[in-house]
């Protein structure tokens, strides 16, 4: 087979893009289509400041990070998934991308809602888009390796750090005077802190992944498991992880983080 004919790799960063792009695509069409249906369907993925209109909860705190309107924002939003979500998997596996993403979805509905009981407006403001799950896992990964050189177009390499820096305050002051949304990309930045602050807690007891669902699926493998070696892996990572929550991420020897990296990858 040449390279061109090489088959896709279905890893958990293409599909949560190939999903957004999915949903974009389709309340596109269907805001074309049927006015009336497109504006029944995304009142109830969008979060809202009106509490009369909660029906949508819970799912809502999830869905609305799904859901982009506008082509730029839906463009900038992916394009730093991509980047970041490379970087992120490299460190911790696929599957670990998805439950940050959704915990920075919930973190950021949260803390919109949160807000919005302390800061009545006269005005109903929804919430939609990906940029709380997005700055959640760029956040975390900034945390494990800040110093990470990240090579920017024109410019050279930059710390992850000071990108991260500059990127959270666009999203934070970016815009004229203050919009309640924007309480919703500290929520993220709060999901990313806390998913690193709580990694034990996550890292081995994922919330979902889109391998449940039959589309996408892979075949399974067939593996031998030894409960003697499988007890001293688990041992000699729960080390690697503590070590990463003391010293960060770059005080990992080579070893470490290939065997991090190793193990990150069969536990998908």
């Amino acid at each position: 087979m040449t390279p061109f004919m090489q088959p896709v790799q279905w890893n958990m960063l293409l599909k949560l893009i190939v999903v957004n792009a999915v949903v974009f695509l389709a309340i596109a069409i269907l805001r074309f289509i049927h006015t009336g249906l497109y504006t029944l369907v995304i009142d109830h993925l969008m979060v809202s400041n009106d509490f009369d209109r909660w029906y949508s909860l819970p799912f809502a705190l999830f869905s609305y990070s799904f859901l982009h309107f506008e082509f730029w924002h839906f463009f900038f939003n992916m394009l730093v998934l991509f980047f970041t979500g490379q970087i992120f998997t490299s460190f911790l596996g696929e599957n670990r991308l998805l439950t940050l993403y959704l915990f920075g979805s919930f973190a950021g509905g949260l803390f919109f809602l949160l807000t919005a009981l302390f800061f009545d407006t006269s005005d109903t403001v929804f919430l939609a888009g990906a940029s709380s799950a997005v700055i959640a896992i760029l956040v975390a990964t900034t945390i494990y390796s800040p110093n990470l050189p990240v090579y920017l177009f024109f410019i050279g390499p930059f710390p992850l750090k000071y990108v991260t820096l500059f990127y959270v305050l666009l999203l934070i002051f970016g815009q004229p005077g203050w919009s309640l949304s924007q309480t919703a990309h500290i929520g993220g930045i709060f999901a990313g802190w806390a998913y690193v602050k709580w990694f034990n807690l996550f890292v081995w007891n994922d919330i979902i992944t889109l391998h449940n669902f039959k589309f996408f699926k892979p075949k399974p493998k067939m593996k031998i498991y030894d409960p003697q070696r499988e007890a001293q892996n688990e041992e000699k990572i729960n080390a690697i992880l503590d070590k990463i929550s003391r010293y960060g991420y770059e005080s990992l020897t080579k070893q470490e983080k290939d065997f991090l990296f190793k193990h990150s990858k069969n536990r998908k």
